[in-house]
């Protein structure tokens, strides 16, 4: 079965919370989210990112946040969501490569949880599945 029209990911409905300062990015991965399968929730920085966790009835599976945010980084945002949604996974992006940001995050950088910017549309829903568990049909 194809999900959002990229072969080989079973169709399988979550919620993801992306969080970007950018509104055309935040926008863009929404959209492409939302044809892959999943239920998008967006939020532009850490407060309506919280406001919305609070608020969410349905059980957010993931976040997906830019690692600099305004005030922030995702990680602080990612910590503090799983006090509340133990459960919740995370993927971390950035235009900057991974190295470069490694250098500065360290060990808070797992390299499996890490999307490079600009990424392509499969890329991007394999690896958010990756991160959920999902199996590729």
């Amino acid at each position: 079965m194809e999900w959002g029209g990229l072969s080989g990911v079973s169709k399988i409905e979550r919620v993801v919370l992306v969080v970007d300062p950018n509104a055309m990015q935040r926008r863009s991965i929404s959209i492409l989210l939302r044809r892959s399968g999943f239920t998008v929730l967006q939020a532009k920085d850490e407060q309506e990112a919280l406001a919305l966790a609070n608020d969410s009835q349905p059980t957010i599976d993931l976040l997906l946040t830019v690692i600099r945010l305004p005030g922030t980084n995702g990680f602080s945002l990612a910590d503090e969501l799983v006090v509340q949604r133990p459960n919740l996974k995370t993927v971390y992006s950035s235009a900057e490569p991974y190295f470069t940001l490694s250098r500065t995050y360290g060990d808070l950088l797992p390299p499996n949880s890490f999307i490079q910017m600009p990424v392509s549309p499969q890329t991007l829903v394999k690896t958010l599945s990756e991160a959920l568990g999902l199996q590729p049909s």
